[in-house]
């Protein structure tokens, strides 16, 4: 029995859905499959895309941290807001997409926001604006965020999805 509000079923077993969408028992496990979490079923294209953005949003508070705390400060200083303030930007952001969409598990986001945190870090900061691979020396600057934002990322997903 579906009590899914809005869902109705017919004498002959389909499922009339919200919007007019009918399915029968012949394709209900391919409804099933396409409302679980993960990326390997239908829509992966637009789940990559979720998490993809996500992360992206996450960068990009980080990159306007940065750069405004070298406007403003010394480099030590932008670095310690930048290493207070990653884990900030992105447990609101783990907790939308966990609420929101959770297509993954929270281990699993954490390292993938942190995977295209890095790629980008590397090929977008490090080889063409600073042009030197020095970023990666630095604990307080480097180091330390990422492994902030991984830590966040991945308990705020916990708590926000009930999912180890």
């Amino acid at each position: 029995m579906d009590l899914t509000v809005g869902v109705c079923h017919n004498q002959d077993g389909a499922t009339e859905w919200p919007g007019g969408r009918v399915t029968s028992p012949k394709n209900r496990d391919e409804d099933r499959l396409m409302r679980e979490p993960g990326l390997s079923e239908t829509g992966g294209v637009r789940k990559a895309a979720v998490i993809l953005s996500h992360a992206l949003i996450g960068w990009a508070l980080c990159g306007a941290t940065m750069g405004l705390g070298l406007a403003v400060t010394t480099v030590q200083g932008a670095q310690i807001a930048h290493a207070v303030l990653a884990p900030a930007f992105f447990i609101p952001l783990s907790w939308f997409y966990h609420r929101r969409f959770g297509y993954t598990s929270p281990l699993a986001t954490a390292a993938l926001f942190l995977g295209v945190i890095l790629c980008l870090d590397l090929l977008v900061v490090a080889l063409l604006i600073v042009k030197s691979l020095d970023m990666f020396r630095s604990f307080l600057g480097t180091w330390l965020p990422l492994g902030l934002i991984f830590i966040s990322t991945w308990l705020t997903g916990r708590a926000a999805s009930g999912r180890p």
